[in-house]
Order: structure tokens, then C-alpha cells, then sequence
């Protein structure tokens, strides 16, 4: 930019403006630029923050699960053997036990059957909570809550019947649901339902949950 008989002073002056002018663009716009750049650092590693809170409480929330269905299982398991040691060997393959002793195991494990039904109840509502069973861990579950709801009516319903001249014990026959549900696999009458309804369902259900807890890290 000039004009008609501008005097040196007066370029010189011009001159000056325009690289000020020039400067200030080129500051000013990479000023700019940093500051967009420095903006998009900071929500990426707010971004990164946030996705390691997200996963930081993922694994906290599969991990309290997992205690508590640890507890319960476990639980069940001790329920199982003190009902187990508490059968009385008896004719024809059949045991007996002291029925008030059974009312005491059932009722707990009446307890254990329940947490079976709520985690169930959990996963068929909220599919995303636990979404890497997709639907096998609710199928293992129902399964496995299932068969012992068949021992705990078998409890509700007095289906036991009474030892022949004594009211302190019950009689638990081959064909009865505690008795498939107490005894070893190795029993010649046990007919491997309680394993293959109950316990191995419950197990891969652990597995998976185990595994699954470990690929958070």
C-alpha cells in the first residue's frame, strides 16, 4: 500500500504496519492453533480418564457379583455336605435322617435357592449388566436354581415320610430329591441329575465369570 508522493518516513511507516500487521496474523493464528490442539489433548485424556474410571468400576461391579455369587455357592455347597453327614444309613439303599435336623439344613438352603432365583431374576431383566453371558448365564442359573427348588418342595410339601416306629426320624429312598441331591456320584442309585442339572451349570457359570473378570486387565 502507498500513496501519490508518500515520503520515505511514510513507507518506512507503512512498511512497518504491514509486517506488524502480518506478525499478529500469523501469532495470533497459531495461537489458535495450539489452543485447539491443547483443547483436543485435553479431551482425550479426559476421554482416556474417564474410560479407565468406566472400566475401573466394571471390574469393582463384576467382582462384588462374583463374592457374592462365590458366597452363595459356597454355602450351598456346606449345606449339602452337613445334610450329607447327616443321613443315617439304612435298608435297601435307603437313609434316613432326623427330621427336625432337616428342617434346620432346608431352611438354609431354602436361603441359597433364593439368591439362585434373584441373580437369575438379575440377569433376565438387566441383560446388560452381565452382557458377555448373553443368554447362558441366565439358562446356567435356572438351571441350576431350578433342581433345588425340586429339594426345598420336597422339604415344603412333607413329601418324607416318617421312619416306621420312631416320629424322630424321615426316610429318604433312592427316588427322593434329597437323596439324589446328598449322596456321592459314586452311589449305586444316584442317577447324576443333581451334577448335571445343578452343579456343573453352577461351576461354568464361575469359570466364566472368573475369566471373564481377568480380560479386564
Amino acid at each position: 500500500m502507498d500513496w501519490v508522493g508518500a515520503t520515505t518516513d511514510q513507507q518506512k511507516m507503512l512498511h512497518e504496519i504491514f509486517k506488524f500487521s502480518v506478525t499478529t496474523i500469523l501469532v495470533g493464528g497459531a495461537a489458535l492453533l495450539y489452543g485447539a490442539l491443547q483443547n483436543r489433548n485435553d479431551e482425550r485424556q479426559e476421554q482416556a480418564a474417564q474410560a479407565r474410571e468406566a472400566k475401573a468400576a466394571r471390574r469393582h461391579r463384576l467382582e462384588e457379583f462374583l463374592r457374592e455369587y462365590t458366597d452363595a455357592y459356597n454355602g450351598i455347597k456346606f449345606i449339602r455336605r452337613e445334610l450329607r453327614n447327616a443321613l443315617i444309613p439304612s435298608a435297601d439303599g435307603a437313609f434316613e435322617i432326623n427330621a427336625q435336623r432337616y428342617a434346620e439344613l432346608l431352611r438354609e438352603l431354602n436361603q441359597g435357592q433364593l439368591k439362585l432365583e434373584q441373580y437369575r431374576r438379575l440377569l433376565e431383566s438387566k441383560p446388560a449388566y452381565l452382557a458377555f453371558f448373553g443368554d447362558e448365564g441366565a439358562a446356567w442359573l435356572s438351571s441350576a436354581e431350578k433342581y433345588l427348588r425340586h429339594v426345598t418342595r420336597e422339604y415344603e410339601y412333607r413329601r418324607l415320610e416318617k421312619t416306621e416306629g420312631t416320629d424322630e426320624n424321615l426316610t429318604v429312598p433312592p427316588d427322593s430329591r434329597l437323596f439324589q441331591y446328598v449322596v456321592s456320584r459314586k452311589n449305586t442309585y444316584h442317577d447324576r441329575t443333581s451334577v448335571e442339572e445343578h452343579f456343573v451349570p453352577l461351576e461354568i457359570f464361575f469359570r466364566k465369570m472368573a475369566l471373564n473378570i481377568e480380560a479386564q486387565d
